[in-house]
């Protein structure tokens, strides 16, 4: 009788234990497979299932400047300003030791979600916090183009004056 109360002790103890390793085991796999789904969906333009996706990554913590950067442009893309300047903003906020092209990158986006959703002197700082970190042609370019639509004719002359001066972006 102690015998067959043992097995089946042991039998719980090793299902318990595999549902443990799979459940822990495939959590950073299970976070890169909604990463590329989300990516998918944003492919077929299917922005809601994109944004879904890119929140489990969230919710499992893994890949947070990137899957907010991703989820931010599937919000932008369903002209969701609002949640689309949160999410660049938490993208920022979670870069631990940020690759200067990726955060520029996510700058940009912020920016641009910004002046769509109406927020030009919001945008005029973003684009001022990139050019601090060095000249840049296409942020004099388009924080230019924020002073000209607040009819700052003064300051967008001097931008693009700089963007004329400045070396190019990229080759």
């Amino acid at each position: 009788l102690w015998l067959s109360a043992l097995c089946i002790c042991f039998h719980y103890s090793l299902l318990a234990l595999c549902a443990l390793m799979v459940f822990c085991g495939c959590g950073k796999n299970n976070a890169a497979q909604h990463y590329e789904s989300g990516w998918a969906a944003m492919g077929k333009k299917d922005y809601t299932t994109a944004v879904n996706e890119f929140q489990q990554v969230i919710d499992q913590n893994s890949r947070l400047a990137e899957s907010y950067r991703a989820e931010g442009i599937a919000y932008y893309s369903e002209k969701a300003y609002p949640e689309a300047i949160a999410a660049f903003s938490r993208s920022l906020n979670n870069m631990d030791d940020p690759d200067k092209e990726f955060k520029k990158d996510v700058q940009f986006y912020l920016a641009q979600a910004r002046m769509d959703y109406g927020e030009v002197d919001k945008a005029i700082e973003v684009y001022s916090e990139i050019l601090k970190a060095g000249e840049d042609e296409q942020a004099f370019f388009l924080r230019g183009k924020a002073y000209i639509s607040m009819e700052d004719y003064k300051n967008a002359e001097k931008d693009f004056a700089k963007k004329q001066q400045s070396p190019p972006d990229r080759p």
